[in-house]
């Protein structure tokens, strides 16, 4: 338990220091896990949940929601993740704007626009997560920089993981 908390601890520092550097409302961290098996089959069900998180203040978190999730529900955003490494949602409300099956699930969290990037483990190249910022209470508009800002995060993220991970083996 120790250790898991001190790798928790580096990861959930990482994020607040995004929270904090571009204003976000929330950053959190989704993981892709086994979620046990079919009924009638061996085949496992592919699923994720959110396991680190961050809020501004007054912010309420989405990690109690958004657990043991079935990968199928968001395929289309999943499935954009895995093709281009993120998905940018300047404003849910902008009918013009693809938003890969996400919209009902950030309405139900009061989500105005988010961010997303794919999460790759280094040393196998795996799709394993996605790291997610988040504004509540109006919409964001990013500017390049800090879209290479939150890109390069990611992909230290991704290295962290990678290595938490693989001290597991």
């Amino acid at each position: 338990i120790k250790e898991e908390l001190v790798k928790s601890s580096i990861i959930n520092a990482e994020i607040e220091i995004i929270l904090n550097t571009i204003s976000a409302h929330r950053v959190w961290i989704a993981q892709f896990h086994n979620g046990g098996k079919f009924l009638h089959s061996p085949k496992s069900i592919q699923k994720f949940s959110i396991f680190h998180e961050v809020n501004a203040i007054g912010i309420s978190p989405i990690g109690n929601i958004f657990r043991d999730m079935p990968v199928s529900l968001y395929s289309r955003a999943n499935d954009e993740l895995l093709k281009n490494a993120s998905v940018f949602i300047a404003d849910y409300e902008d009918e013009t704007i693809a938003t890969f099956g996400l919209k009902s699930g950030a309405e139900a969290v009061g989500t105005r626009s988010c961010y997303m990037f794919a999460l790759f483990n280094l040393g196998t190249n795996e799709f394993m997560g996605t790291l997610g910022i988040d504004w509540v209470k109006k919409p964001k508009q990013l500017k390049a920089d800090q879209l290479a800002y939150l890109s390069a995060e990611a992909n230290r993220l991704s290295g962290y993981i990678s290595n938490f991970l693989q001290d597991e083996k």
